[in-house]
């Protein structure tokens, strides 16, 4: 799996995830995301947008950190933290679908 920084500014804090998200890189993601956007003290952007347009495979510990940012944005709503999932590829899409959470993500192209 490969994160890339795509932008920190209009509010948006933009990363494009990809490759396998599974149980060795979900944690490197969940770390990247809880150390530049959740856990920041005075944060800058207050929007998270992960676009998995290239996640060829996602397992249930990937999930799991979309999940819980998802969880932690929705903590801070009253601060206008918000998630948005960019281009999911169609296999994540049908992940998301298939157990539920679809309904909960907002989606953008």
């Amino acid at each position: 799996m490969e994160i890339i920084e795509r932008s920190k500014r209009d509010n948006n804090f933009e990363i494009a995830v990809k490759g396998k998200l599974d149980t060795n890189s979900a944690p490197e993601l969940e770390d990247y995301i809880n150390k530049n956007f959740l856990q920041v003290p005075v944060p800058i952007c207050h929007n998270i947008i992960i676009d998995l347009s290239e996640v060829n495979y996602i397992s249930s510990s990937g999930v799991r950190v979309i999940i819980a940012t998802y969880k932690g944005c929705l903590a801070k709503a009253d601060k206008g933290f918000s998630l948005y999932i960019k281009k999911p590829s169609d296999f994540c899409k049908q992940v998301f679908e298939t157990i539920g959470i679809a309904q909960y993500l907002t989606f953008i192209k």
